[in-house]
């Protein structure tokens, strides 16, 4: 047992030494372009939403191109995300909510108005 116990914790300190590779950032939060995101479907996208002051822009890990709102991923606590598309843009998806809590730190949920389709509370970076 002993001896096993010693193989596992070598295998584990190697891996570390050589770096295992990060997961990625998870879907719906901020990112950089050249972060990798935790799902192979989801990019980090520059986004344009109309905001209650005048149009907001952030990057988030999301699913662009989706159909309906089963195209996007779940959130965190296990609902799916909703499709919107506004003017000039790819349709994206977005995290839903109901209250500000239901939102990351340093966003906040708001109703968004997309093209073609009905109003959305959506998690949005705070301006």
């Amino acid at each position: 047992m002993r001896a096993c116990l010693t193989l596992f914790c070598a295998i584990g300190l190697a891996a570390l030494a050589a770096g295992c590779p990060s997961r990625g950032i998870p879907t719906y939060d901020p990112c950089q372009p050249t972060q990798r995101c935790e799902r192979d479907r989801d990019r980090c996208v520059e986004i344009v939403y109309p905001g209650p002051s005048g149009e907001g822009v952030a990057s988030m890990c999301t699913t662009q191109n989706c159909v309906t709102d089963a195209d996007c991923p779940l959130d965190v606590r296990g609902r799916s995300g909703v499709c919107l598309a506004f003017d000039g843009a790819p349709s994206t998806c977005f995290e839903r909510c109901e209250r500000a809590g239901d939102c990351a730190l340093g966003w906040s949920c708001q109703t968004l108005a997309p093209v073609g389709g009905a109003d959305a509370d959506v998690c949005v970076p705070d301006a």
